[in-house]
């Protein structure tokens, strides 16, 4: 069969390839489906006529990934897509409908199929009872039978994720997935522009974080690839697609450190010359786990420090404390390694004092650059549960969740405040001396090494 998987416009720019799809791709491919995956994310396709997409490539089956504030770009595509053909089988997937399946079928007749958290044996399952329309027994999905709603049971998710292809980069445009303009910003990789790509050593997260959507998707087992094949991942990236620079999407990349370890042993053992980003946890990171990273070539370690208060780090269920961060931000400090770090606006008992904590600790911590999102309630979250139940939804306006909006009441504050809070935190640590000295250092370094 023909099978045509999207991943939809966004308000926020995302960095690197739709993984998700390229996975459901590799597979569906190695089972003898035809693919093309269409990224709209990219500035080559900003401009093309999805109808005309659809029409010449003429699938059997379209499937849209959705985050939440993408799902309307989601659902255009699907509607697109069953007006053109009404046998088109239009399949959709991603976080928010994974959270939202039944609502999302009730409300959208265009919507045959909710494919709920991984998607590759499901997808392909689904290719298999197309013809018949005998979907009871294909598991993970929510399907739409003539006046009806019914949800399957649960997948359980791939024990072995070591049985999956690698992702379809084939079927990407590799060469647009350039690194961000904030990378030229901060000078940490110079001015040369450099392809980057995404790349995923493991599945799932045994963590509590209320705002993550991971538990529903992945689950909460961590299920670690075989390092040899994710460096030999590395490899083919690097020789087949040019990748400079490569980013680690797991939310904790250093959780286990055998694992970790081989991946950082095997990829100095290769000398592979490429820039490598990943994050991690504060109290995952001690000054061994630093080293091994900068010595296998790692540059920029991303941390979610969220507050400076513990009250609100206990509220998100972080699991870790104040000081955990210190010594986090002084183990990769020692270490050389470049530092994100990310605190949240908006957080429920907070008040302008424990706000402002945040902030003068953001600046005090060291690092190197840092976010100031707005905390939002994203369907499939325990915030959302909890947000839901206490009646602090201020609208169900998909679009509108995303992460420099808010959503959600805060005891104290309105939406502008919130926002107005975000912009002077910006201001605020940006103008810092402390990083603009580091900026102005490191692109002088950077000059110098490129004369």
């Amino acid at each position: 069969m023909k099978v045509m998987l999207v991943h939809p416009t966004e308000k926020l720019r995302r960095l690197g390839q739709p993984l998700g799809l390229s996975y459901i791709a590799s597979y569906l491919e190695s089972v003898g489906h035809k693919i093309k995956i269409l990224d709209l994310m990219l500035s080559s396709t900003k401009s093309i006529d999805i109808s005309k997409e659809i029409k010449q490539f003429d699938p059997d089956v379209i499937g849209v990934t959705s985050m939440t504030p993408s799902i309307y770009s989601a659902l255009k595509v699907l509607d697109i897509a069953k007006k053109i053909n009404p046998n088109c089988l239009t399949v959709l997937g991603g976080p928010h409908p994974t959270a939202m399946d039944v609502e999302t079928l009730k409300e959208n007749s265009f919507v045959d199929v909710v494919v709920r958290g991984e998607g590759e044996i499901t997808i392909s399952n689904l290719l298999d009872k197309k013809i018949s329309k005998q979907f009871s027994e294909v598991k993970g999905i929510t399907y739409r039978q003539e006046n009806r709603i019914i949800r399957n049971d649960d997948r359980p998710f791939i024990e072995n994720i070591d049985d999956l292809p690698m992702p379809a980069y084939h079927l990407l445009p590799m060469k647009e997935y350039t690194i961000y303009n904030r990378i030229n910003f901060i000078g940490l990789y110079g001015k040369e522009e450099k392809i980057y790509s995404s790349i995923s050593a493991s599945r799932g997260c045994p963590y509590n974080c209320i705002f993550c959507e991971c538990n529903r998707m992945l689950g909460k087992k961590l299920r670690n690839r075989n390092p040899e094949k994710i460096v030999e991942e590395i490899k083919i990236l690097k020789e087949k697609y040019n990748v400079g620079v490569l980013g680690f999407v797991d939310d904790t990349f250093t959780i286990n450190k055998k694992h970790f370890f081989e991946i950082c042993n095997l990829i100095k053992k290769e000398n592979i010359d490429i820039l490598l980003e990943c994050s991690t946890r504060v109290d995952t990171f001690d000054k061994e786990t630093a080293n091994r990273l900068k010595d296998a070539g790692f540059c920029v370690v991303f941390f979610g420090f969220e507050s400076a208060n513990q009250s609100s780090l206990d509220f998100l269920q972080k699991g870790f404390n104040v000081e955990d961060q210190k010594t986090a931000v002084k183990n990769a400090r020692r270490a050389d390694l470049f530092i994100e770090g990310n605190f949240m606006i908006g957080i429920p008992g907070e008040n302008k004092s424990m706000i402002n904590r945040s902030i003068s600790f953001s600046k005090k911590l060291d690092i190197d650059q840092a976010s100031f999102p707005i905390l939002v309630p994203f369907p499939g979250t325990q915030l959302y549960d909890y947000a839901e139940k206490n009646n602090l939804l201020l609208t169900k306006d998909w679009s509108q969740y995303y992460w420099d909006n808010s959503v959600m009441k805060i005891k104290g504050f309105t939406q502008n405040d919130l926002k107005n809070i975000k912009t002077k935190a910006y201001i605020n640590f940006y103008s810092n001396p402390k990083f603009i000295y580091k900026y102005f250092k490191r692109n002088v370094k950077n000059i110098n090494n490129e004369d």
